[in-house]
């Protein structure tokens, strides 16, 4: 999936930009933007950037198509585009100032009040009302981080904040060295092309320094923009040879991203497979209780990807003994130690999968100690490899409860989820 939106943001940026300027400007803007390390990185991350990035990249697309042939149909393609990119990450909101301050000066109020304009207006309003009403319903967290910085006073400081992703984390040296220039002097030259890229750029600065973003990711759209600068360069020349010359330079950037892209070592931890393997292989019971400190997702995945009937239950300790909120422990759902055997015996758990690590929630640390009683017996315990520093050092020890038994009929999961505010009740029958 990220593959596919990646492919479909290179292609779609090379044609937008073909369309604005020319196939060289596209091409050498195209090669900056895909060999750029930070979008290498999340082109290999399972995370809504890339699609988001994407949508956003299609929605300018049929924008300016709209812009200079004025079809319906590529209005109602620009809608659809910009309301997917706003639903895949609301950040993308961002985009929308920019759509309608560039019609305005490019074409004038009067082309704003006509039938298709008044429609297309309608139907993104509804859209985003819909979505602000699913985000007030279950982004309780996202909205109080939100208000939290929106409210409050705007220091020297978060402003510099969100400025230093572009060196500290976004751009190459060479890259943001010749886009400083180039963008300087697209604006001593008025350059009418560059308008739109320069609001671009200005609307998520502004949006990412009011909300105070906390991580690089959350300003990652403004890269393409940034890339397309430096081959905008290339047509500040006349004559042929600096033409060449500069654009042979970009070559060697690109080459040089692409370098340092490639030699980035992935995160991986091994030997999750090989206990989720365990568990599918040798399954006794319907549910497998599994405690991490080390969030990483990696176990229910590979005990997916080995259970291809889906009949195995993954119970997530820091749920059910505990409550989770973004890896700090908010809750202890329980208040003694065999408390612990009634959960197991209820829902019928046979393995316990944990992370040999220290545990600050006391009923997970209670269950760490728990299953080295004589109540479990030790399956298997695999070390993990890793380059994540949280996980050096680390096991995963597999224990089978002496006492399974069957499920109870009739019992209800109850989970508490603090992102969006609420709890969620699930008949386990």
């Amino acid at each position: 999936t990220i593959v596919f939106f990646m492919v479909l943001a290179g292609i779609m940026w090379f044609l937008l930009i073909r369309g604005i300027y020319d196939e060289n400007v596209a091409f050498l803007s195209s090669l900056l933007f895909i060999t750029t390390p930070f979008i290498v990185k999340f082109s290999q991350v399972v995370m809504t950037e890339i699609p988001t990035l994407a949508l956003i990249i299609v929605a300018t697309y049929f924008f300016y198509k709209y812009c200079e042939l004025e079809k319906i149909k590529y209005a109602f393609a620009f809608v659809i585009t910009f309301i997917f990119s706003i639903f895949s990450k609301q950040i993308a909101i961002f985009m929308l100032p920019v759509f309608l301050v560039y019609f305005l000066v490019t074409k004038g109020i009067r082309k704003l009040i006509t039938k298709k304009m008044i429609t297309s207006c309608i139907i993104i309003t509804l859209l985003i009302l819909l979505l602000i009403i699913m985000t007030l319903n279950f982004s309780q967290h996202t909205i109080s981080w939100v208000k939290g910085y929106m409210f409050s006073k705007i220091e020297l400081s978060r402003i510099v904040h969100s400025l230093k992703f572009v060196w500290h984390n976004h751009l190459t040296f060479p890259v943001l060295a010749l886009s400083v220039i180039s963008i300087a002097v697209s604006i001593n030259r008025r350059n009418k092309h560059s308008l739109f890229f320069l609001l671009w750029i200005t609307s998520l600065y502004m949006l990412i320094t009011i909300i105070r973003a906390p991580e690089p990711r959350y300003a990652i759209y403004w890269i393409p923009a940034f890339c397309l600068f430096p081959a905008t360069a290339v047509n500040f020349f006349h004559h042929r040879p600096w033409k060449i010359i500069l654009s042979t330079l970009l070559l060697i950037i690109a080459g040089y991203q692409f370098m340092i892209a490639f030699q980035r070592e992935l995160t991986y931890a091994d030997g999750y497979e090989e206990a989720a393997r365990y568990v599918v292989e040798n399954q006794k019971g319907e549910i497998v209780l599994y405690s991490s400190k080390v969030d990483s997702g990696y176990f229910i995945f590979f005990t997916r990807k080995h259970d291809p009937h889906q009949d195995i239950i993954v119970f997530r300790a820091d749920k059910i003994l505990a409550t989770n909120k973004m890896d700090h422990i908010v809750e202890n759902r329980i208040n003694k130690r065999e408390e612990i055997y009634e959960i197991l015996q209820d829902f019928g758990i046979c393995y316990v999968v944990l992370e040999d690590k220290e545990y600050e929630s006391y009923p997970l640390r209670w269950l760490r100690e728990e299953v080295e009683s004589d109540r479990f017996i030790l399956r298997r315990r695999i070390p993990i490899t890793s380059n994540d520093d949280r996980l050096q050092d680390v096991a995963l020890d597999i224990y089978e409860f002496k006492g399974y038994t069957p499920p109870k009929r009739g019992k209800v999961l109850e989970m508490n989820i603090p992102l969006i505010g609420k709890s969620i009740s699930v008949k386990l029958d």
